[in-house]
Protein backbone atom coordinates (compact mmCIF):
# COMPACT_ATOMS: atom_id res chain seq x y z
CA UNK A 1 0.00 0.00 0.00
CA UNK A 2 1.63 3.48 -1.43
CA UNK A 3 -0.74 5.27 0.54
CA UNK A 4 0.13 4.51 3.76
CA UNK A 5 3.97 5.75 2.63
CA UNK A 6 2.55 9.45 2.11
CA UNK A 7 1.19 10.02 5.39
CA UNK A 8 2.25 11.93 8.25
CA UNK A 9 2.55 10.76 11.94
CA UNK A 10 -0.42 12.45 12.83
CA UNK A 11 -2.29 10.39 10.23
CA UNK A 12 -0.73 7.42 10.95
CA UNK A 13 -1.34 7.68 14.45
CA UNK A 14 -5.47 8.13 13.87
CA UNK A 15 -5.47 4.71 11.87
CA UNK A 16 -3.14 2.72 14.66
CA UNK A 17 -5.51 4.44 17.35
CA UNK A 18 -8.70 3.67 15.13
CA UNK A 19 -8.06 -0.31 14.75
CA UNK A 20 -6.20 -0.73 18.21
CA UNK A 21 -6.95 -4.15 19.24
CA UNK A 22 -7.30 -3.93 23.06
CA UNK A 23 -5.92 -7.66 23.57
CA UNK A 24 -2.95 -7.14 21.38
CA UNK A 25 0.61 -7.57 23.00
CA UNK A 26 1.29 -4.26 22.14
CA UNK A 27 -0.18 -1.40 23.98
CA UNK A 28 -0.14 1.41 22.43
CA UNK A 29 -1.26 3.93 24.95
CA UNK A 30 1.88 3.03 26.74
CA UNK A 31 4.42 3.32 23.24
CA UNK A 32 3.20 7.05 23.12
CA UNK A 33 4.11 7.81 27.03
CA UNK A 34 7.39 6.05 26.21
CA UNK A 35 8.06 8.96 23.85
CA UNK A 36 9.21 11.25 27.09
CA UNK A 37 11.86 9.27 28.17
CA UNK A 38 12.74 7.63 24.04
CA UNK A 39 11.72 10.24 21.55
CA UNK A 40 13.84 8.57 19.05
CA UNK A 41 11.50 5.86 18.71
CA UNK A 42 9.51 8.44 16.86
CA UNK A 43 11.93 8.32 14.07
CA UNK A 44 13.30 4.88 14.08
CA UNK A 45 10.78 2.28 14.77
CA UNK A 46 7.05 3.95 15.62
CA UNK A 47 6.19 5.00 12.08
CA UNK A 48 7.25 1.39 10.72
CA UNK A 49 5.49 -0.35 13.51
CA UNK A 50 2.11 2.03 12.95
CA UNK A 51 2.32 1.30 9.69
CA UNK A 52 2.38 -2.28 9.21
CA UNK A 53 -0.25 -2.99 11.78
CA UNK A 54 -2.56 -0.48 9.82
CA UNK A 55 -1.61 -2.30 6.81
CA UNK A 56 -2.20 -5.70 8.26
CA UNK A 57 -5.49 -4.90 9.74
CA UNK A 58 -6.55 -2.74 6.35
CA UNK A 59 -5.70 -6.46 4.70
CA UNK A 60 -7.97 -8.43 6.95
CA UNK A 61 -10.93 -6.20 6.36
CA UNK A 62 -10.41 -5.70 2.76
CA UNK A 63 -10.35 -2.11 2.77
CA UNK A 64 -8.89 -0.69 0.06
CA UNK A 65 -6.53 1.63 -0.42
CA UNK A 66 -8.51 4.09 -2.62
CA UNK A 67 -11.44 3.53 -0.12
CA UNK A 68 -8.92 5.06 2.73
CA UNK A 69 -7.72 8.00 0.22
CA UNK A 70 -10.85 9.36 0.14
CA UNK A 71 -12.13 8.83 3.74
CA UNK A 72 -8.67 10.39 5.23
CA UNK A 73 -9.32 13.35 1.99
CA UNK A 74 -12.74 13.73 3.34
CA UNK A 75 -14.08 13.10 0.44
CA UNK A 76 -17.75 11.55 -0.10
CA UNK A 77 -17.37 7.54 -0.41
CA UNK A 78 -19.75 5.20 -1.99
CA UNK A 79 -21.79 4.18 1.29
CA UNK A 80 -21.14 0.92 1.65
CA UNK A 81 -20.59 -1.82 4.98
CA UNK A 82 -17.03 -0.89 4.50
CA UNK A 83 -16.54 2.83 4.14
CA UNK A 84 -19.35 2.91 6.83
CA UNK A 85 -17.34 0.88 9.11
CA UNK A 86 -13.60 2.90 8.68
CA UNK A 87 -15.79 6.55 9.10
CA UNK A 88 -16.84 4.76 12.75
CA UNK A 89 -13.64 3.45 13.52
CA UNK A 90 -12.15 7.25 12.61
CA UNK A 91 -14.93 8.54 14.33
CA UNK A 92 -14.47 6.11 17.72
CA UNK A 93 -11.29 6.81 18.26
CA UNK A 94 -10.82 10.75 17.77
CA UNK A 95 -10.86 10.96 21.82
CA UNK A 96 -8.05 8.62 22.20
CA UNK A 97 -6.10 10.07 19.48
CA UNK A 98 -6.66 13.70 20.04
CA UNK A 99 -4.84 12.54 23.96
CA UNK A 100 -1.99 11.07 22.54
CA UNK A 101 -1.68 13.27 19.78
CA UNK A 102 -0.88 15.75 22.55
CA UNK A 103 2.29 13.72 23.55
CA UNK A 104 3.24 13.31 19.97
CA UNK A 105 3.05 17.34 19.41
CA UNK A 106 5.60 17.68 22.39
CA UNK A 107 7.95 14.95 21.39
CA UNK A 108 8.25 16.55 17.88
CA UNK A 109 8.37 19.71 19.39
CA UNK A 110 11.05 18.82 21.57
CA UNK A 111 13.09 17.09 19.20
CA UNK A 112 13.17 20.18 16.81
CA UNK A 113 13.84 22.80 19.39
CA UNK A 114 17.39 24.20 19.08
CA UNK A 115 17.86 23.91 22.58
CA UNK A 116 17.04 20.77 23.69
CA UNK A 117 19.81 17.53 22.95
CA UNK A 118 19.71 14.29 23.90
CA UNK A 119 22.14 12.43 26.70
CA UNK A 120 23.63 9.23 26.47
CA UNK A 121 23.18 7.98 29.78
CA UNK A 122 25.81 5.07 30.10
CA UNK A 123 23.22 2.20 30.21
CA UNK A 124 21.79 4.00 26.88
CA UNK A 125 25.55 3.74 25.31
CA UNK A 126 25.74 0.14 26.44
CA UNK A 127 22.54 -0.74 24.52
CA UNK A 128 23.56 0.56 21.37
CA UNK A 129 26.93 -1.46 21.76
CA UNK A 130 25.27 -4.45 23.02
CA UNK A 131 23.21 -3.57 19.74
CA UNK A 132 25.69 -3.26 17.27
Amino acid sequence: MKYLYTLSIESLLLLRVAFDDKNDVCDLHQDVMDLYLFPERLDESYTDEWRAYVRRVLAKASISEALLMQIMAGEHAQDSDTSIYLKAKLTEAKPTYLALLTVLQKVQQQQSSQNVHSINTPLHKWLEWAIS
